[in-house]
């Protein structure tokens, strides 16, 4: 692991300039590349090519290696095996009522992925809690779940009702940064988190870590989200270190991946982002300035009310005045040539995204192992059910 850390180390460190800066804040256009075989190639995609190479991390690397020598490096530094699965179970009759489909097989992987289960479960940022129902279920193990989110933990309680496991199954309704969370976990006690965002699952380890408990696995997600500071703060010694800066669009880009989404949900995300693009033309010329303005997210809902809507209601939100005149097509003409240009250029930028996820996963287990514990990293499952499929499985060694 830590081999793997110090090259990804390196790696990042010396393309910053790329995967640090989005392309989409700036203005730049194909020729701005200076590899002018790159440029070619980047240019001769196809908009289904482009898709795909979007969608996969290992595709996006083979076929930038002949422009991008150290794709080849980048590509040998991001994979983690399978994780060993253990016998077949056969879940309990009806365990997944109301859970969506790619849900059910993310928790049935993880479930397998873990093989035995020895200790009483404590499920961070549970929801409805039903990966630790299961794994009770299964196991014979009593589990406590804790979320924020009351409706959540009301509906976590009726399930356990539903199943019987009133007592076995407990859920708390509980900010995890607060001290009540710590004082709920004990040193006898698993700790869980299926896609706990960022500063969520950090929290997790160093509580789990300080409290000495014999066992903690989890699959990150989000890496971006509720953190004290818009650059991650590295927990290993290591990562400390290393002096590797990544800032808030790098924790971005590391969930950047649009496997899972639908085609109808792809154009819609491509028709808004042609449309911010066109508007970041015409405020930059109606300002005057040459910079980017950062807009908040709008929902696919502003669709059908069509460009010019989406334009006066993003220069409404910043104060904007537009003129009552305006060619509104030809800015939707110089977005949608925009995009084009940037969806290519972000290709380069992608080509990074899993490279800054495995130091971020590496980072945690290199903490785990520091302060006592032995670790996994693995795939539970295959990227289609879920892009976030990193299982860190750390257990101290006198467990």
């Amino acid at each position: 692991m830590r081999l793997q850390f110090d090259t990804l180390t390196n790696l990042l460190t010396k393309h910053q300039a790329i995967w640090k800066t989005p392309v989409f804040q700036m203005q730049p256009n194909l020729q701005s590349i200076q590899n002018s075989s790159l440029q070619h190639f980047l240019s001769q995609l196809s908009d289904d090519e482009i898709e795909h190479l979007q969608a996969n991390d290992q595709a996006l690397l083979d076929r930038l290696s002949p422009f991008f020598p150290d794709a080849s490096t980048l590509s040998a530094c991001i994979h983690f095996p399978p994780a060993q699965q253990a016998s077949a179970f056969a879940p309990p009759k009806f365990w997944n009522t109301d859970i969506p489909g790619r849900k059910e097989q993310q928790i049935l992987a993880f479930t397998e992925a873990l093989g035995a289960v020895n200790h009483s479960l404590l499920e961070w940022c549970c929801g409805k809690q039903h990966l630790s129902r299961l794994l009770a279920e299964v196991h014979q193990q009593e589990a406590l779940g804790l979320d924020i989110d009351s409706a959540l933990i009301k509906q976590a309680r009726s399930l356990a009702d539903k199943r019987h496991l009133q007592g076995q199954v407990v859920s708390h309704c509980c900010d995890v940064f607060s001290d009540q969370a710590e004082t709920l976990i004990t040193s006898s006690q698993h700790l869980l988190a299926l896609h706990a965002c960022g500063g969520l699952h950090t929290r997790m380890l160093q509580l789990g870590a300080k409290q000495g408990v014999p066992r903690i696995s989890f699959s990150p997600c989000c890496y971006h989200r509720f953190n004290d500071s818009d650059n991650y703060q590295a927990l290993s010694q290591a990562g400390k270190a290393s002096n590797l800066s990544i800032n808030l669009e790098g924790l971005r880009l590391a969930v950047r991946e649009t496997q899972t989404a639908t085609n109808a949900e792809t154009v819609k995300r491509k028709t808004l982002q042609s449309w911010r693009l066109g508007f970041d033309c015409l405020q930059r010329e109606i300002r005057q300035s040459d910079s980017y303005l950062t807009l908040p997210s709008f929902s696919h809902t502003i669709l059908p009310a069509g460009f010019e809507h989406f334009c006066r209601q993003a220069a409404e939100l910043k104060q904007l005045e537009l003129p009552h005149s305006l060619d509104f097509a030809h800015y939707l003409q110089q977005g949608e040539r925009r995009f084009d240009h940037y969806q290519r250029l972000e290709l380069l930028r992608m080509a990074f995204r899993r490279a800054l996820e495995c130091w971020l996963v590496l980072d945690k287990a290199l903490f785990l192992e520091e302060e006592g514990y032995h670790c996994q990293i693995s795939t539970f499952c295959a990227a289609s059910v879920t892009p976030r499929n990193l299982l860190v499985n750390a257990t101290r060694s006198y467990a």
